[in-house]
């Protein structure tokens, strides 16, 4: 389950995949005029009224965020791969091999990628802020590995937030 919404408020499921999952209130309502075949459209202003249906198709250039509850022992390294069963991969289907530019930034902590090849414009490997660029491709075999350790004696919540900025491609659909 990447996102659980609802546009009557809050509620919690209590079975299946989203159980004991709390949703998110998009903040749109439905007056019931709007045409059939209509749907919810995701912005990167966020949620926005019913619009012409995209049902079927790949959703561009949206903005999709997850809330991965990992814990780790104080002082103690958390690595993200396949073998752990919690990889961080990313995905743009209107790159077309062009380069994305990706930030990644932790609050109480330092992060250190899995590995560089490809990447270009490396800046801060190893501390608490990344950035670079680099395909999709590239970009997901850096992250394969990545591994975040919390600050000395630092016991708390933190944050992983990765930010991925297509820099204006314009594949399938055109700008986006």
């Amino acid at each position: 389950m990447v996102q659980f919404l609802s546009t009557e408020g809050t509620v919690t499921a209590v079975d299946g995949l989203a159980a004991g999952e709390t949703s998110v209130d998009i903040g749109v309502t439905e007056d019931g005029s709007s045409p059939i075949g209509a749907s919810l459209q995701l912005t990167d202003a966020g949620w926005a009224a019913f619009d012409t249906s995209t049902f079927g198709q790949e959703n561009t250039n949206q903005d999709l965020s997850r809330t991965l509850p990992e814990s780790v022992a104080e002082e103690s390294p958390l690595t993200f791969s396949t073998a752990d069963g919690n990889p961080i991969t990313i995905a743009d289907v209107d790159a077309n091999g062009a380069e994305l530019a990706i930030t990644l930034q932790v609050t109480n902590g330092t992060i250190e990628l899995g590995g560089t090849s490809g990447l270009n414009g490396l800046t801060g490997d190893g501390t608490d802020t990344i950035t670079f660029t680099g395909t999709v491709a590239d970009i997901n075999a850096a992250l394969e590995g990545l591994t975040y350790t919390g600050d000395t004696n630092f016991n708390g919540n933190d944050q992983l937030t990765i930010n991925v900025d297509d820099q204006g491609s314009t594949g399938s659909g055109g700008a986006q």
